[in-house]
């Protein structure tokens, strides 16, 4: 919002909140290794990413590697990543849940980087991701594909305690979040699958 507020404006004030905003939150990540998981905490590489644009191209690009890099080390077996924080506060039960919602954030801070810049760990993160969430694909009794909010429960086992009252983790939607993934996918490795589901 501040970056496209100063382009409507070119008020210098936007832009420079703008970069201590995303200067901040790459710090706090930069400090807060090592840990297990990321989710929708990764979602400020997309605002190094915008800042990169129109401000200082190297410094913010470099950052965005950077972080997105140290991201794909936190990437599951199975290409997915567990969710936010993952390792503090009664949220996550000190758990490692994986939802399809927080790895569409991941994907899309990703896809931002490469539309940029090549990088093969980034590229190679981003394709075993969206293997994944074509494996996570759920159907309907009819056939209709879909993914749910929260895809998995971490292994912890006070977590399974302290979490008997399920909510309806089911609810469907969640497409239009994987829209670009699956076919950014498709474009790259030229396999049809990510789109074919």
């Amino acid at each position: 919002g501040l970056v496209a507020g100063y382009l409507e404006t070119a008020d210098p004030y936007l832009l420079e909140t703008a970069q201590a905003v995303v200067d901040h939150a790459y710090w706090w990540d930069h400090s807060n290794w090592p840990r297990r998981s990321i989710g929708r905490d990764a979602a400020y590489a997309r605002g190094l990413l915008a800042l990169a644009d129109i401000s200082d191209r190297d410094h913010y690009l470099n950052r965005a590697r950077e972080a997105l890099r140290r991201f794909a080390e936190r990437q599951r077996p199975d290409g997915s990543f567990a969710d936010q924080g993952g390792t503090v506060g009664l949220h996550s039960h000190v758990n490692e849940v994986v939802k399809t919602w927080m790895n569409s954030i991941m994907a899309e801070a990703m896809l931002d980087f490469l539309e940029r810049a090549r990088d093969p760990v980034i590229e190679k993160a981003f394709i075993r991701l969206a293997q994944w969430f074509v494996s996570a694909t759920r159907r309907t009794s009819d056939g209709v594909p879909y993914w749910s909010y929260k895809y998995r429960d971490g292994d912890n086992i006070l977590s399974k305690r302290l979490t008997k009252t399920r909510h309806s983790w089911d609810r469907r939607g969640f497409h239009a979040y994987l829209c670009r993934p699956l076919l950014s996918a498709t474009r790259m490795t030229g396999d049809p699958r990510f789109v074919q589901l």
